[in-house]
């Protein structure tokens, strides 16, 4: 585009695909907003995918079996005093 006068800059023509190739670039852009801004199929469904994904490992990574008789149930992990006075930790 030429600079300077406003002449110029009027008489400057812009080259403009055929219909067909515009038609093409309509379709493409369609389904990509389709695909960012749709609820069922788009990135919406992805994120919501890929957070119960994250819930699913992390729930299995930061979730220990508890073994009977261990730290579940007691009161405290110091609760089972000796003869000697001195406080015996519960065995897992």
């Amino acid at each position: 585009m030429p600079r300077g006068s406003k002449e110029m800059t009027m008489k400057y023509k812009f080259p403009v695909p055929p219909i067909e190739i515009q038609e093409q670039i309509v379709s493409i852009l369609d389904r990509f907003d389709t695909l960012v801004n749709d609820l069922k199929s788009g990135l919406p469904a992805e994120i919501a995918l890929r957070r119960k994904q994250y819930e699913y490992y992390r729930d299995k990574l930061l979730t220990f079996p508890q073994k009977p008789g261990g730290w579940a149930n007691s009161t405290t992990p110091f609760d089972s005093p000796s003869k000697e006075g001195v406080i015996v930790c519960n065995p897992l």
